[in-house]
This record gives C-alpha cells, structure tokens and sequence, in this order.
C-alpha cells in the first residue's frame, strides 16, 4: 500500500514540479543545521557557537567560520557544501 502510495505521489506530484535551483542552493548554504559537518573539525562547542554567531547576526555559516579563523576559506566551502552530504545518486534511487 505504502509502495503504490509512493509510486503515484511520484508520478502525478514530484514529477511535474520545477525548481528554482538557485534559491534552494541559498536556502541549504544558509542552514544553520550545516554546523554538524564542522563539529568533527572544530569541536562541538564551537560548531554551537558558530551557529549561535550566524543566528544572532544574520550571516551564514561559512561567513562566520571564515571571519573566525576556524578553517580556511577553501576548506570551509568543501566542508559546508550541502552537496557533499548527499549520495550521487539519491535523486535516481528516490523515483525508481
């Protein structure tokens, strides 16, 4: 049942809908929810302290870990990119 269910809200929802990649990209690159990627290079404190800097002022996570020195610029762009936290195939797995 739950299978069919699936299969039909694939076929007549998910697969007509369009995207704006460009705001869904902003929305994930401004989630504070990024911060669990840094806790294993930074520690946990300060990975919480860098969401409650971002929160507080408005910036988002890689902003802030840049401006604190926590990681370099390139590092902190491979760390925090939403991309890297998916499979490559999640998309094809999701409607088969």
């Amino acid at each position: 049942m739950l299978t069919n269910a699936m299969k039909s809200l694939a076929e007549k929802v998910i697969k007509g809908m369009e995207f704006n990649r460009q705001r869904l990209e902003r929305y994930a690159a401004s989630a504070l929810s990024l911060v669990t990627a840094l806790a294993p290079m930074i520690g946990q404190d300060a990975a919480s302290d860098v969401a409650q800097k971002a929160m507080d002022e408005g910036k988002d996570i890689i902003t802030v870990v840049i401006e604190e020195g926590l990681l370099d610029e390139a590092t902190a762009r491979q760390v925090l990119d939403p991309r890297s936290m998916v499979a490559k195939d999640t998309d094809k797995k999701a409607l088969a």
